[in-house]
């Protein structure tokens, strides 16, 4: 059995490693596109068996945790290359002025330029990350309030939409890009 001494050293080294929080990234994204592949014949393709379509519209949800999970492992990635830390003296640091699974904080604090379209997308993913993703309601009731779209309608933070898979995607690539990696290798 390894030593606390070995493990907590193990535990400092990929907590302050790019290709840790990278590989990490890794895994979410081939879940992420998984779960995609399954979803959008489904709701694109022959919808004759209702029973499938239902079920597999289920994973959009569970698709779009994966994607912001992976994001915001990328985007950790980033500021641990920049030369911050996530551990020192065995305790596990949040990013400072980031709030937890902020995904636009995140960017921001990493100096990752995103655009508008990018940002509400992004913004969007982080409520669901905290909430909407993975609890019947938010804490908070105004992250169900309706805002406007990207594509100019109305929508919430409790809504998935499956266009905004190719901005994660894109996303994923330019944060591969600028970790210096080969996007074509990833998920």
């Amino acid at each position: 059995m390894m030593s606390d001494d070995r493990t907590i050293a193990r535990h400092d080294l990929a907590g302050n490693m790019k290709g840790a929080w990278i590989m990490s990234a890794d895994s979410l994204l081939a879940g992420a596109r998984a779960l995609i592949d399954l979803y959008f014949p489904c709701v694109h393709g022959d919808q004759s068996n209702d029973t499938v379509v239902l079920r597999d519209e289920k994973v959009l949800k569970p698709a779009f945790l994966l994607y912001g999970f992976a994001l915001e492992n990328l985007l950790k990635a980033l500021w641990v290359s920049q030369g911050n830390r996530f551990v020192e003296n065995r305790k596990f640091n949040k990013v400072p002025s980031a709030a937890a699974h902020n995904l636009c904080d995140l960017a921001r604090v990493t100096n990752f330029k995103i655009s508008g379209k990018e940002g509400h997308a992004l913004a969007l993913l982080s409520v669901k990350l905290i909430a909407t993703g993975r609890y019947p309601i938010a804490k908070n009731w105004e992250n169900h309030k309706p805002m406007k779209a990207a594509s100019g309608g109305l929508t919430s933070a409790s809504s998935f939409n499956s266009y905004d898979v190719s901005i994660f995607e894109e996303l994923v690539r330019r944060l591969l890009t600028d970790l210096g990696e080969r996007p074509q290798d990833f998920g």
